[in-house]
């Protein structure tokens, strides 16, 4: 989570790289710490554990300093989204190819192509649900099913090349149409590079298969 900021009942700060919960005491005062700290009622603060340091002054009290204390991921805007990659990444090795994401400022959903980085300009989701079909025995993204617009962009499965996929421009030619037909045209590159590794029956998803992209 380094240069991420998190937002802590309205205080923004760069959590330490230890960190792992953050609490205010009594007068406003906000700590991070590496553990959990002590509650001392006598003191109206917390009592550090371990590392700790001092992050910031809240001058209207949010919540009770005896309330106050949370981990520090749960402070996160994507704190949500990001228990939900945990769980993907528990079922898959590449867990990225589930989600998407834009830009805040009128970005369009876009496929993500390694781990998100969780910035805050950004937004994120798990990608809705696409058809699949079968290859040689493993499940991934099915083709596109409708001609597309002249200069439109996609991505032809290409077991023979090291990338496993080859860039291609819509120009409604005999071999746009013949791709189309026989199952060969997607508008995401991961997505047809996981077709073409199904065709040479090497698991899409295993770990490390696009080593090197």
């Amino acid at each position: 989570m380094a240069n991420i900021k998190v937002n802590y009942h309205g205080l923004e700060f760069t959590p330490s790289s230890w960190a792992e919960v953050v609490a205010m005491d009594a007068s406003g005062r906000v700590y991070e710490y590496a553990s959990t700290p002590i509650k001392k009622e006598a003191h109206d603060a917390w009592a550090p554990t371990g590392r700790y340091k001092y992050v910031g002054f809240l001058n209207r009290h949010p919540v009770d300093w005896r309330d106050s204390l949370i981990r520090i991921v749960d402070a996160h805007p994507h704190a949500d989204n990001m228990a939900l990659y945990v769980e993907d990444a528990r079922e898959t090795p590449k867990p990225w190819l589930r989600w998407q994401l834009r830009y805040k400022l009128g970005g369009k959903w876009e496929d993500c192509y390694t781990h998100p980085d969780w910035s805050p300009f950004w937004e994120y989701r798990r990608k809705p649900a696409i058809k699949t079909h079968v290859v040689n025995g493993f499940e991934v993204p099915a083709p596109e099913t409708e001609p597309l617009a002249l200069g439109h962009h996609y991505y032809v499965p290409d077991p023979v090349s090291v990338y496993f996929f080859r860039k291609c421009e819509w120009e409604n030619n005999t071999f746009d149409r013949q791709s189309l037909e026989r199952g060969l045209v997607f508008l995401a590159v991961e997505r047809a590079i996981l077709n073409g590794q199904a065709m040479t029956g090497i698991d899409p998803y295993k770990e490390n298969t696009n080593e090197g992209l």
